[in-house]
């Protein structure tokens, strides 16, 4: 099956990371740049190729804020502060910290969000208050090379909440999260990273294994809409997707 996000004019932002158009969106104008190529290859989960990235190289892709569309969340002056992002990875090579994805500007201390699997094992996710501050949620307790992983994370970062629903493709189960932050999620000028955080243009904590189907929306999601994602039915769509079988069933983790 084959998601359909061209009816939902919340959608904002689709990187399917085809081959010669890794770092193309889809459904904006949201193009990422890479700082290095990064490999098209036949694992994956929708389409026909998914983003493959080797943290031994020096390897990330990102758009930088004044590159993104004006409805893309969590710029500067952004008073809403709603935004879901939904997605696949898989990691290759795990022992040390590396970014999935961010709004973050290292060396400028400016952070709204940050997707990373932790040295320690965990998937965690980082809401930031728009500088270095920021309170760190566990949202998977083990991240598993060569499995894929499917993420939803919905936030409204004026009304404090947080949710993320982890798919584990292999146990056919996620895992729920809910929280209150204590504090607005900062909307601040810096770049949208994929695989990498940027320090003054070059990447950091660099992804190591694939990401494929990255897709941003400026309203909430509900559990069931994150689910159709996951599962290539979103917006009715029915046309052939890639090689990975998108599991049907939901068991709670």
């Amino acid at each position: 099956m084959a998601n359909d996000f061209s009816e939902d004019s919340d959608c904002v932002a689709l990187w399917r990371f085809e081959d010669g158009a890794l770092g193309t969106d889809s459904i904006g104008g949201n193009d990422l740049t890479s700082a290095a190529p990064g490999a098209a290859s036949s694992d994956r989960m929708e389409g026909s190729y998914s983003l493959d990235l080797d943290a031994s190289y020096n390897q990330g892709y990102y758009c930088a804020e004044a590159d993104l569309d004006a409805a893309f969340p969590l710029q500067d002056g952004d008073t809403t502060k709603i935004i879901s992002i939904c997605g696949w990875f898989k990691l290759d090579a795990s022992g040390t910290t590396r970014v999935i994805l961010s709004k973050f500007d290292y060396m400028g201390d400016k952070q709204s969000v940050r997707l990373y699997y932790n040295h320690d094992g965990k998937l965690n996710f980082q809401w930031g208050y728009g500088n270095w501050n920021s309170v760190t949620y566990t949202i998977l307790a083990s991240v598993s090379t060569g499995i894929w992983y499917h993420f939803g994370i919905v936030i409204d970062g004026v009304g404090k909440t947080f949710f993320a629903r982890v798919w584990d493709d292999d146990a056919e189960s996620y895992t729920d999260t809910s929280e209150t932050p204590g504090t607005e999620i900062g909307a601040v000028e810096s770049p949208f990273t994929v695989g990498c955080y940027m320090a003054m243009s070059t990447p950091a904590a660099q992804w190591d294994g694939h990401i494929d189907e990255l897709v941003v929306f400026k309203r909430e999601l509900d559990a069931d809409e994150i689910d159709e994602i996951r599962q290539g039915t979103f917006g009715d769509g029915g046309s052939p997707g890639g090689s990975g079988a998108r599991s049907v069933a939901c068991v709670v983790g």
